[in-house]
């Protein structure tokens, strides 16, 4: 009895209705160098990134070893900047349960600069990485993730709440957070004025750490690879038997129509399964495809030697595997459209996500 009522709320979770309407969202001000952005499934043309693109929720950013990029953010209601050096992968994220809009900055690997004012009552905004949470309470700070999984978080003003393994501290102004390998945080004091020396000398030791352990990390990650690729497969599999449906309703996105609500309430269940899945199996399989893939970068560079065979067994799956990764999100994204149908709704952003 309690395994079923433990699935009755499960299945009752997936099918509460998402946001109806996207509010994670930031205009580029400023870039330079090899920056990507993914958007419905697919990488934008090279010319179209550029200063003025809309950046919205589940749109994959990558940049390149000289890109660099300025996002003006649009949440909270007081705005904020994210800064986005070279070597970075994330997206945004937003949901809104009981009044209350919670934003994700998901960083998958590199580093990000956030400055934002002080929240509102109902706005919650975070970073995190696979292992960690970092949560904004108005404040100018910085993440950190090394090619190997290390966290460093440092803050200029304010103070930034860091949890991870259960336990919880705080990064202010004169005390870094760094999260070791067994995943917990400790506290290490750094005048302000010192950060920017610090978190270079962090990055060099984290490079040097790179270049004589790098053939183990490879070898630590493309297990975990081999390890979640099946689930991921399945989960992909059946999510990509949905095609034609996903197609449906991007057609009457496209056209502005709006469906029956009983339809879409059944088509909704019927995506429900699949769904879940593919929401339990992305996040890792997306943290360890962006770690090997940074690996790699750094390999072509020179930065270390070995893997030759098994990092050529993962190219030849790479750009299958990502493409699917940024397909997946967007079907997520249709997911949360189809679910606002059923509950009566519509989704302006997607809509003119799609007709851009």
């Amino acid at each position: 009895m309690m395994k079923k009522s433990a699935f009755v709320f499960l299945l009752t979770l997936f099918l509460l209705p998402l946001s109806a309407q996207s509010f994670m969202e930031g205009e580029i001000i400023y870039l330079e160098g090899d920056v990507n952005v993914s958007r419905n499934g697919e990488w934008l043309p090279y010319y179209e990134v550029d200063m003025g693109l809309s950046v919205e929720e589940n749109d994959i950013i990558k940049t390149g070893p000289d890109g660099y990029l300025e996002i003006e953010l649009t949440y909270p209601g007081q705005g904020g900047l994210l800064k986005v050096q070279a070597d970075t992968v994330f997206y945004f994220e937003g949901r809104e349960t009981g009044g209350v809009r919670t934003a994700k900055v998901n960083l998958l690997n590199g580093s990000l600069g956030l400055k934002v004012a002080k929240l509102a009552s109902n706005e919650k905004m975070n970073v995190e990485t696979q292992t960690a949470v970092m949560g904004i309470r108005g404040t100018e700070f910085i993440v950190d993730r090394s090619p190997t999984g290390e966290v460093l978080v440092s803050c200029n003003e304010g103070r930034v709440s860091c949890a991870a393994s259960r336990t919880e501290t705080y990064s202010i102004p004169g005390m870094v957070c760094l999260q070791n390998e067994n995943q917990s945080f400790k506290e290490e004091a750094v005048p302000v004025e010192e950060l920017e020396e610090y978190r270079s000398d962090w990055w060099d030791l984290r490079i040097e750490a790179l270049v004589k352990l790098g053939p183990l990390s490879v070898d630590y990650y493309l297990g975990r690879y081999e390890n979640q690729l099946p689930q991921f497969n399945q989960a992909w599999s059946e999510l990509a038997r949905q095609e034609e449906l996903f197609t449906k309703y991007e057609a009457l996105i496209r056209s502005g129509e709006t469906p029956d609500r009983s339809k879409a309430t059944r088509d909704k269940i019927s995506l429900t399964s699949p769904i879940i899945k593919m929401r339990s199996a992305l996040p890792l399989m997306e943290e360890i495809y962006y770690t090997l893939y940074t690996l790699e970068q750094y390999q072509s560079r020179g930065f270390f030697e070995g893997n030759e065979q098994a990092m050529r067994d993962f190219d030849r799956n790479e750009k299958l595997l990502e493409n699917q990764i940024i397909k997946a999100h967007y079907y997520l994204d249709l997911y949360g459209q189809i679910s606002s149908y059923a509950a009566g709704g519509t989704n302006s952003t997607l809509n003119s996500m799609l007709n851009n």
